[in-house]
This record gives structure tokens, sequence and C-alpha cells, in this order.
């Protein structure tokens, strides 16, 4: 095995760990928050089981390259907006079946206000996204996606918040969606990771992109900390 992508082993199995957890088919269609290393891992972990509708969120164009040669499809929310973007690539959520031309006018008109109190209607339509995997930790980003989601769809969060998050706590009754942590990795993510490098399913070594000796250890630790354009920073013991 290569040992440039050996040393990846622990962040994809992260990665790919948070991305599978919730079992997704391989048509459902999933929405990466992050292109960091976990996020990136995430997708990669996703493309590798051969899943076509994989897409990356960030604000960085650079890091957004990577997930492009990973083969994911990308959106910039620096440029872009992420809902009308969702849409364009997985077109609008199927309509549910709620039978609201059975109910009196009236009564529906203080059905539709009482909703919008409740931030129960945000005005969007819906993308036909299936499964939002967070490693991004951005609040405003995640509450995005899930004032806009369709009925039934999973989140697993990945990511670390250091606060409380809050929903509108309508949408838990409209929605129903299914919401899980996930953290490290079991035997059989590991094992699926060690696949994927050793047939390189993906071009995931792309997201090393600084190898240091050793002795260079503190330039190494500055260099990880410029994240403009770096991802994953490596220390080769052999040069």
């Amino acid at each position: 095995m290569d040992l440039d992508a050996a040393v990846l082993i622990e962040p994809l199995s992260v990665g790919t760990k948070g991305a599978v957890c919730t079992n997704p088919a391989l048509t459902d269609h999933v929405v990466v928050l992050g292109a960091g290393t976990i996020g990136l891992s995430a997708a990669a972990g996703l493309i590798a089981r051969g899943m076509k509708d994989v897409c990356v969120v960030d604000r960085d164009p650079w890091r957004l390259s990577i997930a492009k040669e990973l083969g994911a499809l990308t959106i910039d929310t620096s440029v872009e907006d992420m809902n009308a973007k969702l849409l364009e690539y997985f077109g609008p959520a199927p309509a549910g079946n709620t039978h609201l031309e059975y109910m009196d006018k009236a009564l529906l008109n203080q059905f539709i206000e009482f909703m919008k109190k409740a931030n129960m209607l945000t005005g969007k339509q819906a993308p036909n996204v299936d499964l939002y995997v967070d490693a991004a930790g951005a609040a405003l980003l995640l509450q995005e996606c899930f004032n806009s989601a369709k009925h039934g769809t999973k989140y697993s969060i990945v990511a670390v918040y250091g606060k409380m998050l809050e929903f509108a706590g309508g949408n838990f009754i409209r929605n129903e969606p299914v919401i899980r942590g996930s953290t490290a990795y079991d035997h059989a993510v590991i094992t699926e990771v060690i696949d994927h490098i050793i047939k390189q399913k993906t071009p995931i070594k792309k997201i090393v992109t600084a190898k240091f000796r050793l002795d260079d250890f503190a330039e190494a630790i500055d260099t990880a900390s410029k994240a403009d354009h770096n991802i994953k920073v490596i220390i080769d013991y052999e040069i």
C-alpha cells in the first residue's frame, strides 16, 4: 500500500463512517457540508461505493476543486445559492399527499399562517436530497438545510459543535427528519477504507497537500494552520 495514502486510513474512516452510518442507497442524493479532510473523506467514501449523486458544499473554491477531482458535484456558497443549485442538480422533492384541497379555505388560510409563524414554511422549494452529512460545523448552514428539506431527510452530524444548535421545532413535525451523530469508526468501516485505498477507488491522495521531514515539524504545524491552501499535512519519517 502506498504510504502517502495509508496515512489517510484514520481520517478516511471517520469520514466514511459519518457518510454511511445511515445506510444510504446507491441511488440516494447526498450533500456533504464542508470540504475539509473529513468532508472530502466522507464524499470519497460514498463515491468509492459507487454513488453518483454526491455534492460537496463549501466557501473555498480551491478546496472544492479537490472535491471535483474526487468525483463530486460542488457548490460554492460564497457565490452560489445552495438551495437553487441543489434543485438544479437533484430536482425538486416529490410532492407529498397532503389532501389540503379538501380543507375549508378560511381554515386553510389560518393553518398556513400558523405554519409561517412556526417557521414551518420557508417559501423555498425543497430539493430532492436524501442525506446531509455535516462535516462543516457551521450552524447557519445546517439550519438552512434543515429548513428547506424534504420529508424524511436524514442528517449525519460528524462536525463537533461547541454550542447548542437551534432548529425550527415545527419542522420536526412536518418533515419527520432522521438525525444521528457519528464518531470514530469500527472494524467494518476500516476494512472498507483499506479496500478503497488499495484499489484506488478514488484519488483520495489529492487531499495530502504538503509533506515534511520530522526535523521540520514546526514548519509542518504552521503550514497546517493555513487552511486556505492546505487540507492534510503529513510528516514523512523516511525523508
